[in-house]
């Protein structure tokens, strides 16, 4: 029987369950989150996404091998180019004007997590890079992996759903889950990254609830 992966261990140890049952998570799936809440998510998140796409472009920068890096950089192509437009087309079904949106000010909560991924990517190396973007991803991967077919009519809610359901999203969160399976690190590291990646998932159920009003 082969040993459980960092990842996997990592994971079991984590709220994981939480973020990816999360009641957001639950009424988005139905189709029952009301739209007040996901406007409010959605320009947080937009906000989020901003600081995503730096964090990816250093790890870019500290991949080993141009297998590696072109698997960020093709990442960073779709969160610039379909995620995007994703978000674009969701504020007009909103009825979110481009003021509101494009001059959105982040949470406090918000900041706190852009500030920390940016410190992980910035001021870490690969190891510390995949700690904290592995779970981000994954966590997005499972949810809407778990929601199978039974899209909302809501397209907002079907889309968001779709864009994390796919072949190649899924590979790209594999691929990370198999690097850092294979990190050689000392045991005052491994505590190192498991805390960030924990941290993480905690960020995860905090952004969500967000969307309903409670930090």
């Amino acid at each position: 029987m082969q040993p459980i992966g960092r990842s996997e261990r990592f994971r079991q140890a984590s709220r994981w369950q939480e973020a990816t049952n999360h009641p957001f998570v639950r009424e988005l799936v139905a189709g029952t989150l009301s739209r007040e809440r996901f406007a409010r998510y959605v320009i947080q998140d937009y906000l989020f996404v901003g600081t995503l796409v730096d964090a990816v472009a250093y790890l870019v920068a500290k991949a080993p091998g141009m297998d590696r890096k072109r698997r960020f950089v093709q990442f960073l192509q779709v969160l610039t180019g379909a995620e995007d437009a994703f978000f674009r087309e969701t504020f007009d079904a909103l009825g979110i004007p481009p003021a509101a949106w494009g001059e959105a000010k982040p949470e406090p909560l918000t900041e706190c997590f852009c500030d920390f991924l940016l410190r992980a990517t910035g001021l870490g190396g690969y190891a510390e890079g995949l700690a904290v973007l592995l779970p981000v991803e994954w966590i997005y991967l499972d949810w809407a992996l778990a929601a199978g077919r039974s899209y909302p009519e809501f397209m907002p809610y079907r889309r968001w759903i779709e864009l994390h359901a796919t072949p190649e999203f899924e590979a790209f969160v594999e691929g990370m889950r198999a690097d850092f399976d294979a990190l050689d690190v000392r045991p005052e590291e491994e505590d190192h990254l498991r805390r960030l990646f924990q941290r993480v998932v905690e960020f995860e159920i905090e952004f969500w609830t967000l969307a309903y009003g409670t930090p």
